[in-house]
Protein backbone atom coordinates (compact mmCIF):
# COMPACT_ATOMS: atom_id res chain seq x y z
CA UNK A 1 0.00 0.00 0.00
CA UNK A 2 1.41 3.43 -0.78
CA UNK A 3 3.02 5.31 2.45
CA UNK A 4 2.37 9.09 2.98
CA UNK A 5 5.07 10.29 0.59
CA UNK A 6 3.87 8.09 -2.36
CA UNK A 7 0.33 9.73 -1.58
CA UNK A 8 1.57 12.96 -1.13
CA UNK A 9 3.57 13.24 -4.69
CA UNK A 10 0.29 11.67 -6.74
CA UNK A 11 -1.63 14.24 -4.93
CA UNK A 12 0.52 16.96 -6.25
CA UNK A 13 0.92 15.34 -9.64
CA UNK A 14 -2.79 14.92 -10.20
CA UNK A 15 -3.58 18.61 -8.59
CA UNK A 16 -1.14 20.28 -9.34
CA UNK A 17 -3.06 23.25 -10.03
CA UNK A 18 -4.27 26.08 -7.18
CA UNK A 19 -7.75 25.74 -8.26
CA UNK A 20 -8.12 21.86 -8.00
CA UNK A 21 -6.49 22.13 -5.08
CA UNK A 22 -8.76 24.03 -2.98
CA UNK A 23 -11.63 22.93 -4.93
CA UNK A 24 -10.55 19.48 -3.68
CA UNK A 25 -10.29 20.70 0.06
CA UNK A 26 -13.40 22.25 -0.10
CA UNK A 27 -15.20 19.76 -1.20
CA UNK A 28 -14.54 16.88 1.82
CA UNK A 29 -14.75 20.18 4.40
CA UNK A 30 -11.65 21.21 4.85
CA UNK A 31 -11.61 24.75 7.15
CA UNK A 32 -10.97 27.56 4.35
CA UNK A 33 -9.30 29.47 7.25
CA UNK A 34 -6.87 26.47 7.48
CA UNK A 35 -5.81 25.80 4.30
CA UNK A 36 -2.15 26.62 3.73
CA UNK A 37 -0.62 28.63 1.48
CA UNK A 38 -0.09 27.54 -2.34
CA UNK A 39 3.72 27.34 -3.83
CA UNK A 40 4.31 24.71 -4.92
CA UNK A 41 1.89 21.92 -4.83
CA UNK A 42 4.55 19.11 -3.62
CA UNK A 43 5.20 21.34 -0.54
CA UNK A 44 1.56 22.20 -0.18
CA UNK A 45 0.42 18.65 -0.37
CA UNK A 46 2.81 17.78 2.34
CA UNK A 47 1.48 20.83 4.65
CA UNK A 48 -2.86 19.45 4.24
CA UNK A 49 -1.23 16.00 4.96
CA UNK A 50 0.45 17.60 8.14
CA UNK A 51 -2.74 19.50 9.56
CA UNK A 52 -5.52 16.68 8.49
CA UNK A 53 -2.64 14.17 10.36
CA UNK A 54 -3.29 16.53 13.06
CA UNK A 55 -6.90 16.28 13.43
CA UNK A 56 -8.15 19.08 11.97
CA UNK A 57 -10.92 17.40 10.12
CA UNK A 58 -12.45 13.81 11.68
CA UNK A 59 -11.17 11.34 9.52
CA UNK A 60 -9.55 13.74 7.24
CA UNK A 61 -6.81 11.84 5.69
CA UNK A 62 -9.64 8.79 4.52
CA UNK A 63 -11.63 11.84 3.34
CA UNK A 64 -9.14 13.36 1.19
CA UNK A 65 -7.94 10.26 -0.49
CA UNK A 66 -11.07 8.83 -1.26
CA UNK A 67 -12.24 12.11 -2.71
CA UNK A 68 -9.26 11.71 -5.06
CA UNK A 69 -9.48 8.27 -5.76
CA UNK A 70 -12.82 9.09 -6.86
CA UNK A 71 -11.55 12.03 -8.97
CA UNK A 72 -8.91 9.91 -10.60
CA UNK A 73 -10.20 6.29 -10.64
CA UNK A 74 -7.84 4.79 -13.10
CA UNK A 75 -4.85 6.26 -10.73
CA UNK A 76 -2.93 3.03 -9.21
CA UNK A 77 -1.47 5.09 -6.34
CA UNK A 78 -4.99 6.98 -5.14
CA UNK A 79 -7.18 3.59 -5.45
CA UNK A 80 -4.67 1.53 -3.24
CA UNK A 81 -4.58 4.16 -0.59
CA UNK A 82 -8.31 4.81 -1.05
CA UNK A 83 -9.10 0.73 -0.57
CA UNK A 84 -6.33 0.60 2.21
CA UNK A 85 -7.37 3.38 4.09
CA UNK A 86 -11.45 2.20 4.24
CA UNK A 87 -11.75 0.51 7.06
CA UNK A 88 -14.82 -1.03 6.13
CA UNK A 89 -12.73 -2.69 3.74
CA UNK A 90 -10.37 -4.37 6.58
CA UNK A 91 -11.05 -8.31 8.25
CA UNK A 92 -11.99 -8.32 12.15
CA UNK A 93 -8.43 -8.14 12.98
CA UNK A 94 -7.49 -5.02 11.29
CA UNK A 95 -5.65 -6.48 8.14
CA UNK A 96 -6.40 -6.29 5.00
CA UNK A 97 -6.88 -9.05 2.35
CA UNK A 98 -4.77 -9.67 -0.63
CA UNK A 99 -5.58 -9.21 -3.93
CA UNK A 100 -2.58 -11.11 -5.22
CA UNK A 101 -3.97 -14.29 -5.60
CA UNK A 102 -7.26 -13.08 -7.48
CA UNK A 103 -5.28 -10.88 -9.15
CA UNK A 104 -2.88 -13.99 -10.62
CA UNK A 105 -5.88 -15.99 -11.20
CA UNK A 106 -7.40 -13.43 -13.21
CA UNK A 107 -4.18 -12.70 -15.49
CA UNK A 108 -4.33 -16.55 -16.61
CA UNK A 109 -7.87 -16.27 -17.07
CA UNK A 110 -8.22 -12.90 -18.85
CA UNK A 111 -4.58 -12.58 -20.38
CA UNK A 112 -5.94 -10.94 -23.67
CA UNK A 113 -6.36 -7.00 -23.13
CA UNK A 114 -9.79 -7.24 -25.34
CA UNK A 115 -11.38 -9.90 -23.25
CA UNK A 116 -10.23 -8.19 -20.05
CA UNK A 117 -12.36 -4.60 -21.65
CA UNK A 118 -15.12 -6.76 -22.80
CA UNK A 119 -15.60 -8.29 -19.27
CA UNK A 120 -15.16 -4.52 -17.22
CA UNK A 121 -17.24 -3.29 -19.55
CA UNK A 122 -20.04 -5.82 -18.99
CA UNK A 123 -19.72 -4.95 -15.41
CA UNK A 124 -20.25 -1.27 -15.56
CA UNK A 125 -16.62 -0.05 -15.66
CA UNK A 126 -16.79 2.61 -18.35
CA UNK A 127 -14.60 2.22 -21.10
CA UNK A 128 -12.18 5.45 -20.07
CA UNK A 129 -11.26 4.12 -16.64
CA UNK A 130 -10.07 0.93 -18.09
CA UNK A 131 -6.28 1.22 -17.69
CA UNK A 132 -4.31 1.55 -21.33
CA UNK A 133 -1.16 -0.27 -20.44
CA UNK A 134 1.01 -3.03 -22.09
CA UNK A 135 -0.55 -6.08 -20.12
CA UNK A 136 -3.37 -7.22 -18.91
CA UNK A 137 -1.17 -8.24 -15.83
CA UNK A 138 -0.67 -4.16 -14.82
CA UNK A 139 -4.37 -3.24 -16.17
CA UNK A 140 -5.72 -6.19 -13.36
CA UNK A 141 -3.23 -4.33 -11.05
CA UNK A 142 -4.87 -0.98 -11.50
CA UNK A 143 -8.40 -1.76 -11.73
CA UNK A 144 -8.85 -4.66 -8.96
CA UNK A 145 -8.31 -2.11 -6.51
CA UNK A 146 -10.66 0.17 -7.98
CA UNK A 147 -13.19 -1.97 -7.96
CA UNK A 148 -12.84 -3.20 -4.59
CA UNK A 149 -13.21 0.80 -3.78
CA UNK A 150 -16.73 0.64 -5.77
CA UNK A 151 -17.69 -2.34 -3.68
CA UNK A 152 -18.09 -4.42 -7.10
CA UNK A 153 -15.56 -7.24 -6.63
CA UNK A 154 -18.30 -9.73 -6.28
CA UNK A 155 -19.59 -8.63 -8.97
CA UNK A 156 -16.97 -9.14 -11.40
CA UNK A 157 -16.31 -12.18 -9.73
CA UNK A 158 -20.15 -13.56 -10.24
CA UNK A 159 -19.15 -12.42 -13.96
CA UNK A 160 -16.66 -14.53 -14.39
CA UNK A 161 -17.84 -17.25 -12.83
CA UNK A 162 -20.71 -17.09 -14.91
CA UNK A 163 -18.24 -16.70 -18.38
CA UNK A 164 -18.19 -20.44 -20.00
CA UNK A 165 -14.72 -18.67 -22.25
CA UNK A 166 -12.81 -18.92 -18.97
CA UNK A 167 -14.63 -22.23 -17.35
CA UNK A 168 -11.41 -24.53 -16.66
CA UNK A 169 -10.73 -21.58 -13.67
CA UNK A 170 -13.43 -21.12 -12.43
CA UNK A 171 -12.67 -23.45 -9.38
CA UNK A 172 -9.33 -20.98 -9.25
CA UNK A 173 -11.49 -18.40 -8.84
CA UNK A 174 -13.69 -19.61 -6.26
CA UNK A 175 -10.79 -20.52 -4.28
CA UNK A 176 -8.90 -17.35 -4.70
CA UNK A 177 -12.05 -15.69 -3.73
CA UNK A 178 -12.66 -17.56 -0.91
CA UNK A 179 -9.37 -17.08 0.40
CA UNK A 180 -9.70 -13.02 -0.44
CA UNK A 181 -12.98 -13.03 1.69
CA UNK A 182 -12.58 -15.04 4.69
Amino acid sequence: MPNRVEVEDELAQVYSDEGAARTLLRRIGFPPGQVPSFGTSVVFWSNVMQRLEAGILVDGVEKLIRQAAKDFPGNAVLSLAAVSSDPSLQRPDGTMPSLRKLTDTLVLAYSDPVSLSFLLTNIGLPAAEIPKVATAREAWYLVLPNLQGRGWLETLVNEVLADPRVAAYHGMIRKAWADFTS
